[in-house]
């Protein structure tokens, strides 16, 4: 069973002060389980841990994204903001992890396992900025150029 654990802080008072990061939306914070690890994800980072609340991976969302092969830049030029709106789930289905998370376009990130500290692919499920995307024919995915090897 899960117990109660604190998550991710936030940047803190000084930087919002500061101006220097996106605090006047809200944190976005988005939880998903599997039965071994729990997976947090905000507007600043994809934090994973175990079930007793040990912090076992942190890492910006933006960097999540690039690491998984997508331009994680928000779609407005200059916007200096993003990405943003996560979504995780645990299908499992599939034993897969699933992020969704608006960045230079809507992306998808899948990972290859049930651990989601391992690796992670990612497309473009609208295919309308270039890069990797999911192409449907005849009600199934025949081709998914960024996650070749997770798929």
């Amino acid at each position: 069973m899960v117990q109660s654990f604190d998550g991710n802080r936030g940047p803190g008072l000084a930087d919002c002060q500061a101006r220097k990061n996106w605090c006047g939306r809200q944190s976005e914070t988005n939880v998903a389980a599997n039965g071994r690890q729990v997976v947090q994800v905000t507007w600043q980072n994809v934090r994973i841990y175990n079930y007793s609340g040990k912090l076992l991976q942190s890492i910006p969302v933006a960097t999540f994204v690039r690491n998984a092969g997508l331009d994680p830049t928000a779609g407005r030029k200059d916007s200096g903001k993003g990405p943003f709106e996560p979504h995780v789930l645990y299908d499992e289905l599939i034993g897969r992890w699933l992020i969704s998370v608006t960045a230079h376009s809507d992306s998808l990130l899948v990972s290859a396992s049930d651990d989601a500290m391992g690796k992670w692919g990612g497309v473009y499920p609208s295919c309308l900025d270039g890069g990797p995307c999911l192409v449907m024919r005849s009600r199934t995915i025949r081709k998914a150029e960024g996650l070749g090897d997770i798929l």
